[in-house]
């Protein structure tokens, strides 16, 4: 397995935050206590991430065409 690069690594620390985050969100979210500017807030985070994920996806298959598959997670 090949040595995970420092893109990655930084990506996997964006996402592990997220995932840390997001019940927090997703309450205060169902009970009302998140506003619309927080809302939109966390809405361009998340469109911010899936970018960052899709640009290190296209960096993978550009460097090994064969690599993986187009298949999304589970």
């Amino acid at each position: 397995m090949a040595e995970p690069t420092a893109e990655a690594e930084a990506l996997v620390k964006a996402l592990a935050s997220m995932a840390a985050n997001l019940p927090m969100a997703a309450l205060e979210l169902r009970e009302g206590r998140m506003g619309p500017a927080r809302q939109h807030a966390l809405g361009d985070l998340l469109v911010e991430l899936g970018q960052l994920v899709h640009r290190h996806a296209e960096m993978d298959q550009a460097a090994s065409p064969d690599a993986g598959s187009s298949t999304p997670p589970p």
